[in-house]
């Protein structure tokens, strides 16, 4: 591992890039750092940090799989909670009613408080990062920094980043912020544990800055948010790129949506995906088992207006788009026991989604787009009692989606206000007609 003392990049690395350098200054400033780590990528370096974490209890290392580890977050390191999440938008008008909106100068003022020594006695580790494939065009660039080791590991696994991504980080090319910290410096006389954590915890991004900065736990990855939230859109149109066949989102609610359907076509796959609910958890905090609107599985992160967002999904050429399917393992019966027997059975849906995909006919066309029923679905090793279970998972509620159409209007109209495609307003009365015609 490469380790530096100072804010300027060390020799072996080549990074010609002045503003990495300055803002790594800024931060070592700020956070206080006993050392900066700059990543190099290596196959050392993943041995001594995840060697590193093993030691320190995080980690378990399993034996019978090279390079796997074992790891159980404290519970107060879940995922980001919605109520610490904040867009921190310059105009008011950028935000929806699903945001939790700050004003970005407010905000800077308060966490860089909670910044202020938060890295005493803790490296700092320095990542650069991309989600794309070195040399493709419009590549987009982060920077990470952090005093998490678990951060750091998976940033090597999830991202290309290490000499090559540093290399490639020419001067003034634009790169995303993206600033952690687990919020639990190690003062003289404090001991570490496996999780370090303080008790506030804030996620804010700065879209217009391109800027992340998270106070939290460590169960969080500047990558996630990079991706999923400062550049959130639907994965460019480039051929170069390795094909994808089929999108799969999904919810968890315990009726109205059936375990597998796929959408007439791209837009229909939008519309529905931005209806996607799930019963409230841990990432939504509040009240658990309420239905909730997660347009995309995507809430928790969506960093400009929800309007926007579903207009970049709809306005993407078809011609050049997977198919969409929407899953539900979930669906329960009367008992409120689960319908579908559970993971080691979803391959069985995973092979007609590729038949599907493939040209086969094994789909009936319903009102929220073609579903199998349940002879098209490999049951092998059923008996009559899980073919009838499902069967069940399979079918399509129409009473219970009259009353779910009910609702979309209403739902686009609060996230969507004046920038709601009129396409979801089609495709509202399209499914309302349809399932009319079923009564």
């Amino acid at each position: 591992m490469t380790v530096g003392t100072e804010d300027e990049h060390p020799a072996q690395l080549s990074v010609d890039h002045g503003g990495i350098g300055a803002w790594v200054a800024e931060v070592r400033d700020l956070t206080n750092p006993d050392e900066i780590v700059w990543r190099n990528g290596s196959r050392a370096e993943w041995e001594q940090l995840t060697e590193q974490l093993v030691t320190a209890g995080t980690f378990v290392r399993l034996w019978d799989r090279p390079d796997w580890f074992w790891c159980a977050s404290d519970p107060g390191n879940v995922a980001p909670v919605e109520d610490r999440t904040f867009l921190c938008c310059e105009d008011e008008s950028d935000a929806t009613s699903t945001d939790d909106r700050v004003d970005p100068v407010d905000m800077r003022s308060v966490m860089t408080e909670h910044f202020r020594g938060s890295m005493v006695g803790r490296a700092m580790y320095v990542i650069g990062f991309c989600m794309g494939s070195l040399g493709d065009e419009n590549l987009e660039f982060g920077g990470q920094i952090t005093d998490s080791a678990y951060v750091a590991v998976p940033m090597q696994t999830m991202t290309r980043s290490g000499t090559q991504l540093w290399a490639a980080l020419g001067a003034g090319q634009e790169f995303a912020r993206c600033l952690h910290s687990a919020g639990l410096p190690l003062a003289e006389g404090r001991r570490d544990v496996a999780w370090p954590r303080d008790a506030t915890k804030y996620i804010a991004h700065f879209p217009q800055a391109r800027t992340l900065w998270s106070y939290v736990g460590n169960a969080v990855l500047g990558k996630e948010y990079f991706a999923l939230r400062i550049v959130s859109a639907p994965g460019r149109e480039d051929p170069a790129r390795v094909p994808i066949s089929a999108l799969f989102f999904g919810g968890r609610r315990a009726s109205t949506v059936p375990l597998i359907t796929e959408a007439f076509d791209w837009a229909l796959g939008v519309f529905l995906a931005s209806l996607l609910s799930a019963e409230t958890t841990a990432a939504a905090e509040g009240a658990v088992g309420l239905v909730r609107r997660d347009p995309m599985a995507m809430l928790p992160f969506l960093g400009y207006h929800v309007g926007d967002y579903f207009a970049h999904w709809l306005e993407l050429d078809p011609a050049k788009l997977p198919k969409i399917f929407q899953v539900h393992w979930f669906r329960r019966d009367e008992d409120r026991d689960f319908l579908w027997p559970g993971f080691p059975d979803h391959v069985r849906v995973s092979a007609w989604v590729l038949d599907r995909i493939d040209g086969s006919p094994r789909a009936r066309p319903t009102p929220i787009g073609y579903a199998p029923g349940v002879n098209a679905l490999d049951t092998s090793g059923f008996d009559a009692e899980q073919r009838a279970r499902t069967a069940a998972a399979l079918v399509i509620d129409i009473p219970r989606w009259v009353e779910e159409a009910a609702s979309i209007n209403d739902w686009h109209a609060r996230v969507g206000g004046n920038r709601r495609h009129e396409a979801l307003r089609e495709h509202s009365a399209t499914l309302k007609s349809r399932l009319a015609g079923r009564h």
